[in-house]
């Protein structure tokens, strides 16, 4: 019995609409259902985070980011964590 290699008529592409960027604590994962509407409902290239309560690491790696996003033409939107949960 000789295997024969499966060959691809065409080459297979992967599309992507969208280069949006969400940041949110892993604590808020489980209302993805919430957050991941305002996510979806963005622009093409925009950016939100889910800012968590408190000084966190977190909460400065965002504070942190945000300026670098602008100005790279990403539109950021920062929501509290409190809204969510």
């Amino acid at each position: 019995m000789t295997h024969k290699p499966h060959k691809t008529t065409r080459p297979q592409t992967v599309k992507y609409t969208r280069d949006n960027l969400v940041l949110v604590p892993a604590s808020l994962l489980p209302f993805k259902g919430q957050w991941g509407q305002l996510a979806g409902a963005g622009s093409s290239r925009a950016a939100l985070f889910i800012v968590p309560e408190g000084e966190t690491p977190l909460r400065r790696a965002m504070r942190r980011l945000v300026p670098q996003l602008r100005a790279s033409g990403r539109q950021v939107t920062a929501l509290s964590a409190g809204r969510f949960g």
